[in-house]
């Protein structure tokens, strides 16, 4: 390519899309999460009880792909939730331990009038 048709592609307004590359966070093999088996078995039992919350249900199958080497946008595709949070449950996990990774955190706002008995 000359030089003016050189100068001409950088100051086009028009110009040949970025080649597509893996963003960052694919590009990284994240590791997998060391599970005792009873801790995997306590995850598969939650699932097949079915008594527990929604919520705690999507992050227990979000950490036992996540034991299997699954992808953060694979696992949200699966399992029907946002990539931010499997990122946070896997987090979560890492930093907390497991009880911490499925359990709620307390929410903002005022403490609710009604308590469990």
């Amino acid at each position: 390519m000359d030089e003016r048709a050189a100068i001409f592609a950088m100051n086009s307004p028009i110009r040949k899309p970025p080649t597509l590359q893996p963003s960052h966070m694919d590009a990284l093999v994240k590791p997998r999460h060391p599970w005792a088996e009873d801790e995997k078995a306590g995850l598969e039992g939650l699932l097949r009880r079915g008594k527990s919350a929604a919520r705690k249900q999507a992050r227990a199958r979000i950490l036992l792909k996540a034991a299997e080497g699954w992808r953060d946008e694979e696992m949200a595709r699966a399992v029907g939730v946002s990539t931010a949070m499997v990122a946070r449950t896997r987090q979560r996990c890492v930093e907390e331990g497991l009880e911490a990774a499925l359990s709620e955190r307390p929410r903002p706002g005022q403490k609710p009038k009604l308590t469990e008995r």
